[in-house]
């Protein structure tokens, strides 16, 4: 089932195109991964998938009554503000509850425990390490009970070691609560272990499918210039 259909989409800042032409699909259950060089449109395309950024042209049709999730790449805000992460995360929530209630205080420790962090709930937002606030972020993103999550670099600040823990948790999410995801990734193992589509993206769209099958040392080259050939994962080496 078609969660998200994209149907020639150009996206437009003045003069200047930044996603030409763009059509692909979204099924239920998908992971896709969207990868493309720095200035490719990736950000640009969540944002318009998002309603943030409105097209020049082209159609999105979504499913009825689908329900949304993201996290973005970064959160911009005064790490001195007294803010205490269940006090975030209650502004996050799908209802906009802005006072605390047992209720909304009881989803949010179990969403918290959820993304391994159940322990920050009191601790103040500006006082987490790049790891913790990407929990936390997805954690958020998790509040209104969504059919489909968009993640927009997920692991960005995160050290390498924490990297693999947020991916980790990103495929028992999708395991776990069956949820779809799209999220932007510059980590080509990950592509290759976990999606089941990658769409790759220089503007144009250079290939969306099956990353075994998509990903050839031509799209790669286009994608990634200094790359002359595709990334394999050692288990598919081994196989």
């Amino acid at each position: 089932m078609n969660l998200v259909e994209v149907k020639n989409l150009y996206v437009t800042f003045g003069e200047h195109t930044v996603l030409d032409d763009i059509s692909f699909t979204i099924e239920r259950g998908d992971i896709v991964a969207v990868i493309g060089p720095n200035g490719a449109g990736k950000t640009v395309l969540i944002k318009t998938l998002l309603g943030i950024l409105k097209p020049a042209s082209g159609d999105i049709v979504f499913k009825k009554g689908l329900k949304t999730g993201y996290a973005p790449q970064k959160l911009e805000f005064d790490r001195n503000f007294p803010m205490t992460v269940e006090e975030f995360m209650l502004m996050q929530s799908h209802d906009r509850i802005i006072f605390p209630s047992k209720e909304g205080k009881q989803k949010i420790s179990t969403l918290l425990d959820e993304v391994g962090v159940a322990d920050l709930g009191l601790k103040k937002i500006g006082d987490l390490s790049g790891g913790q606030l990407q929990r936390v972020l997805i954690a958020a993103s998790l509040a209104g009970d969504p059919d489909i999550v968009y993640l927009d670099e997920p692991s960005a600040g995160v050290d390498i070691g924490g990297e693999q823990t947020i991916y980790h948790l990103i495929d028992n999410l999708h395991k776990t609560r069956g949820l779809t995801l799209v999220l932007v990734s510059h980590d080509i193992d990950f592509v290759y272990r976990a999606s089941n589509k990658v769409l790759c993206l220089n503007k144009r769209k250079l290939c969306f499918g099956v990353p075994e099958v998509a990903l050839t040392a031509e799209v790669m080259n286009k994608v990634f210039l200094e790359m002359a050939t595709p990334y394999h994962h050692k288990d598919h080496e081994e196989t």
